[in-house]
């Protein structure tokens, strides 16, 4: 039994073998079953599987948490539902933690705290969640999708947790009132409960100087005194005691040292500060403190983290790197490193004594900021770039410079009129005329015109509202003023505003977007009583649309009035059908997620009431969560009964609920999201998709197993075969119907009097149960490791459905087929419970570089597993001279062409620079290098395909690199196959023999170099190189498994051209890469005087839109199996200062 007494005094009981304990919940009756968790006896009802977004980051997701392992080797972020852990040495994202999901209008619970264990194999999560089970969970990031571990005590939530100094001792808080003390050895799976202390906020003071001094958790001296600051409350914790001790004679000196060297700190450039983040401290002998903030002036915003040292009041250091205010920090065990977040979702790693930037972990969307349909209503306009906060106004939030073409599916840069910073923009407020009489005004504000509302208290968040202002302009004589009416929207604040065309004359329809990603359609109706005078009604919520995450910057209705289209900075663009919404029900309950916090009317519920405090489980047996898809659907109605289960205390309960009037919820029809490297993909809620040659990694299905058990996740790459449907995607649009848009589309590929089958639905667990890919385990090595030979033993496993069909296990080191001795399936064991085999097995592979990426993928009959990697190092000495590798590089540029009218002016010579830049890496990067340039009227099919032959025959050493630049003309014929332009052309509609194809270059470059090869092309429609852009069907996606994997860097998109700069004497492309080579200040982004191809892409990635004033953006094409190589080295005088 577990008690604690009333002043909180030390106890000391032993939990029996805490893993012991944990297996109780996994295997029935195992050995410490007297002692398990409680469980539920009946069937757990499969949840219904989620198509959700995955940016590989946190894109519309609040930054709650921090933590680095102690040896700095990994980062641990959270954010949402979600956990990911980042390599430090590669920088590379390791691990996605996915917890339980609600669908995307219910969302419930946060990420609140991350503590790694001392030998950083395990790690620590507290969350917020409405459960019984336990909120303090623990995973093993070797196996992340094992079944996580519950650490007994808190339910409902837990706040913070943290080590000791020496990792004896696990503490943490919660939202109950207590805080808990373990001793752990998580090694051999013991957990020793030490104390519980309760912790009585309603009774303590808050004092503004704590509040000030920041949120803060942890041992912040030793092994003895805890420390926890929130919302300006303070408790002191003695361990030894178990005690809270508020006399401060009793606090080692440091502490009492710590408020008033707090209340003197001053900001940068010795400003009183603005925080705006947590605090972390040491006050070990080092002594530093470090926390983020703001400083206005002359309405501008300063971005900074501040750390001060020993007891300092002004900063020794100032990081100002963060493009929007930062939010969350954590600093390394060491005092060395400091992760800090911000409310774009991104983080920052760099050093606390200088304030270098290690990396900068992104999100990989493009934050959107505004929307706008093409009159022909096949295309929209996009903005990806903001104005200043200055120039914010609703629905315009930046330059809609891009156009993304829905019916051919491609994207492109349009000219934007240049804007005078100084320029003054119209603040007009949205406006519609309803019925030629009445004149509707929207406007949001934090006034509200009910004298009851609440004054805004000190330190708390502004509400807002929104207003419509109705005014009669039919020049009558009723002399009647403007009515008000209002909207309270809490704290998040209304963005876009949108008027939908009329149903009603007497009925205004209009859509509201929010700063935190809510989208509404409102009603606000009108009536004439006959003798000139009118009433008002309030503003009602008709439905809710459900699909963004962020900040949503743009509305606008198409040009037929079904489609509304909304952008958003989590980087999508949604489609939504604005048709009459379906009916809207719900539950007569008040709550807060699943617990009960009132009774709309409690006569509709019995014969059990329902009381504030009870947890809803079920709703008419399925997941209370599930119950707004359920009714968006159509399956319930006003009116209809529906048995609820619920949980009061420790018992289970039943009653049943009589369903009333709700706003209905509705799904996107299309999504359509962009990342930063140029790729995108669209796709309906059943999954079907089409997308750009990479992106299919940012979508996935996400497969809930239980609110405390790691959830699944399937890229839709895995189900390629079967989701990949252009057509459907298109006639979702044509229709504004994804629902029936399979049925139609299926239709028309199989015509006759009987037709298809059944439309797949993924949505569906059944559905997707019987298509699962296959699921890759590796078993060893279970990280990176180190050989002495050229050869490693690789042990995996694979587990998969009969659905599958033959497994068929692929093996890449680098990119390239591996070279291995026989695959041996070692192991079979059938599990039938799940209707699965798993089979396992071994082979020895060959490894030749010093560094190799091993990947590891298992193909099924429809579908795939995801691919798996382990990093091989080979051991010895460092190379000397002779054993670098060696560097080949062709080069071709075409100014001058046969034909006059494909005259450019730098192509030639960018070929002959490219070439000569790498020039001094003989005997520094490369033993050598050998060039092959070829320029102008040298330029013919017959030349340029010698020197291919000449690269093919010498870059063969898997060890070695070879470069490969095209510069000049480009084009697609007629039947939309991308085209390079030599010097023979003398026709541009006779192209067969004067031209090299996608096709010819690709099964060239992929098939016939053999070193690590990287192919640069410089011409307009760049990106159409790999197949991408006007060609029908699929873009082309080379098979890493038949051929080498390779790396490509595009210049522009495929239906974008490519600028010459005259001012540089160069194209824009290859400016961006000589600036690179020649300006290590800013292009090697780790300043360890190495140039990989990763810190090239970003670099030209950001450099050439700069350039042509966002009129050109480079593409780039890097498979998943292709490791980071490194293409230049700096000289030791290479200025590395600047960034």
């Amino acid at each position: 039994m577990i008690w604690v007494t009333r002043g909180g005094l030390m106890l000391r009981i032993r939990h029996a073998a805490f893993w012991s304990v944990l297996w109780t919940v996994l295997i029935p009756g195992g050995p410490f079953a007297e002692v398990g968790l409680a469980q539920d006896d009946r069937a757990t009802v499969p949840e219904p599987p989620i198509l959700v977004l995955d940016t590989q980051g946190f894109a519309g997701s609040d930054v709650r948490a921090l933590a680095f392992s102690d040896d700095e080797a990994w980062l641990a972020v959270g954010g949402g539902k979600e956990v990911r852990v980042w390599n430090l040495e590669t920088g590379e994202l390791a691990h996605t933690l996915r917890g339980y999901r609600e669908p995307e209008s219910f969302k419930v619970g946060t990420i609140n705290a991350l503590s790694f264990s001392p030998n950083g194999r395990y790690l620590v999560v507290g969350v917020t969640d409405n459960y019984e089970a336990g909120t303090t969970r623990i995973f093993d990031l070797q196996d992340p999708r094992q079944e996580m571990k519950l650490l007994p005590g808190h339910t409902g939530c837990t706040l913070g947790a943290a080590f000791s100094p020496n990792g004896r001792y696990l503490t943490t808080y919660s939202c109950s009132n207590l805080l808990e003390v373990h001793e752990v050895d998580i090694e051999a799976g013991d957990v020793e409960l030490v104390c519980k202390v309760p912790l009585d906020w309603n009774n303590r003071e808050k004092v503004d100087a704590i509040r000030q001094a920041g949120d803060f958790f942890g041992f912040p001296l030793d092994d003895n005194w805890i420390l926890l600051r929130r919302k300006g409350q303070q408790f002191v914790v003695s361990l030894s005691t178990g005690e809270i001790v508020d006399d401060n004679r009793r606090w080692p000196a440091d502490i009492r040292r710590l408020l008033s060297v707090e209340h003197d700190l001053r900001g940068p450039d010795r400003t009183h500060p603005e925080y705006t983040t947590n605090t972390a401290l040491d006050l070990r002998a080092d002594r530093w403190r470090v926390r983020g903030g703001l400083t206005r002036n002359d309405g501008t915003a300063e971005r900074w983290i501040a750390v001060w040292s020993g007891l300092r009041v002004t900063p020794a250091t100032v990081y100002r790197n963060h493009r929007y205010t930062p939010t969350r920090i954590t600093v390394s065990k060491s005092g060395r490193l400091v992760a800090s977040a911000d409310a774009l979702g991104e983080i920052h790693v760099w050093e606390a004594a200088t304030g270098r930037r290690h990396h900068w972990l992104r999100p990989s969307n493009r934050e959107l900021y505004g929307v706008k349909w093409e009159q022909d209503g096949g295309s929209v306009r996009f903005a990806d770039e903001h104005f200043g906060r200055d120039r914010y106004h609703y629905n315009s939030f930046g330059p809609l410079a891009n156009r993304f073409d829905l019916n051919l599916r491609y994207e492109e840069a349009l000219p934007a009129p240049p804007i005078s910073p100084n320029e003054s923009h119209r603040r007009g407020q949205p406006v519609r005329i309803l019925a030629g009489r009445y004149r509707v005004e929207l406007k949001a504000t934090h006034e509200s015109v009910r004298a009851s509302a609440r004054p805004k208290k000190s330190g708390q968040a502004m509400r807002w509202y929104l207003r419509a202002t109705v005014t009669d302009i039919s020049g009558g004589q009723s002399g009647q003023e403007p009515v008000l009416r209002e909207l309270n929207c809490g704290f998040d604040r209304p963005m876009s505003f949108a008027f939908l065309p009329e149903r009603d004359a007497t009925v205004a329809r209009l859509v509201v977007g929010t700063e935190g990603g809510q989208l509404a359609e409102l009603a606000l109706e009108i009536k004439s009583d006959g003798n000139g005078r009118h009433s008002v009604g309030n503003l009602v919520t008709i439905r809710s649309f459900a699909g963004h995450s962020s900040f949503i910057t743009g509305l606008d209705v198409d040009p037929t009035g079904r489609l509304l289209a909304s952008s958003a900075t989590d980087g999508t663009i949604r489609f939504w059908n604005i048709g009459p919404p379906r009916e809207g029900c719900d539950v007569p309950i008040y709550t807060e997620g699943n617990r009960v916090t009132g009774a709309k009317d409690p006569s509709l519920i019995g014969p059990v009431a329902i009381e504030s405090g009870d947890l809803l489980l079920r709703f008419d047996g399925q997941s209370f969560y599930e119950r707004k898809r359920l009714i968006a659907a159509g399956r319930y109605h006003v009116g209809d009964k529906v048995p609820l289960e619920f949980l009061r205390g420790d018992q289970r309960m039943q009653t049943v609920a009589t369903l009333v009037p709700a706003p209905a919820i509705q799904e996107p029809v299309v999504t359509l999201f962009f990342s930063r490297d140029g790729e995108w993909i669209a796709w309906t809620p059943q999954g079907y998709y089409d997308t750009s040659p990479q992106g299919e990694e940012y979508i996935g299905w996400h497969l809930n197993r239980g609110r405390e058990q790691p959830a699944e996740f399937y890229r839709v790459a895995q189900f390629r075969e079967m989701l990949h449907r252009p057509d459907i995607l298109l006639e979702a649009l044509r229709s504004a119907d994804a629902e029936s848009a399979p049925v139609v589309a299926n239709r028309r590929l199989s015509p006759g009097p009987t037709p298809p089958g059944d439309a797949l639905d993924l949505r569906s667990r059944k559905q997707l149960d019987a298509v699962l890919p296959p699921v890759l385990r590796i078993i060893d090595p279970t990280g990176a490791v180190t050989t002495d030979g050229d050869k490693v033993t690789l042990q995996f496993e694979v587990t998969s459905s009969p659905a599958s069909g033959r497994i068929k296990p692929r093996i890449a080191v680098n990119g390239r087929p591996a070279q291995a001795s026989f695959l041996t399936q070692t192991g079979l064991v059938n599990l039938p419970e799940a209707d699965r085999v798993r089979l396992t097995y071994r082979t020895e592979i060959e490894v030749s570089d010093e560094e190799n990426v091993v990947t590891v993928t298992a193909e099924g009959r429809n579908t795939a597993s995801e691919s798996h990697k382990v990093l091989v190092r080979r051991a010895g000495t460092e190379p000397v001279d002779e054993n670098l590798p060696r560097l080949f590089i062709l080069a071709v540029g075409i100014a001058e062409h046969q034909l006059g009218q494909l005259q450019l002016q730098y192509a030639d010579d960018d070929a002959r620079e490219f070439a000569a830049a790498f020039r001094d890496q003989q005997r520094r990067r490369f033993r050598e290098v050998q060039t092959r340039v070829i320029v102008d009227d040298e330029a013919t099919v017959k030349n340029i395909k010698d020197g291919m032959e000449w690269l093919s025959i010498h870059a063969r050493d898997p060890r070695d690199t070879a470069l490969v630049f095209f510069s000049g003309h480009s084009m697609y014929d007629d039947f939309g196959d991308w085209r390079f332009l030599t010097h023979d052309v003398a026709d541009l509609q006779r192209l067969e023999s004067s031209t090299l194809t996608h096709d010819e270059i690709n099964n060239w470059f992929h098939r016939r170099v053999l070193a690590n090869a990287i192919l640069f092309v410089d011409t307009c429609h760049a990106a159409g190189v790999t197949g991408a852009g006007r060609a029908k069907g699929r873009p082309v996606r080379p098979d890493p498994w038949t051929g080498s994997g390779r790396l490509i860097l595009a210049s522009s998109l495929p239906d974008e051209i490519s600028l010459e700069l005259p001012r540089l004497e160069h194209g824009a492309f290859t400016a961006a890469i000589l600036r690179a080579l020649r300006e290590p200040a800013r292009s090697d982004r780790n300043a360890d005087r190495f140039l990989t191809f990763h810190e090239l892409e970003g670099f030209v990635l950001e450099e050439v839109p700069r350039l042509t004033r966002k009129k050109q953006h480079p593409a780039a094409h890097k498979p998943g199996t292709v490791s980071d190589m490194v293409l230049y080295e700096f000289s030791d005088r290479a200025n590395l200062v600047g960034r």
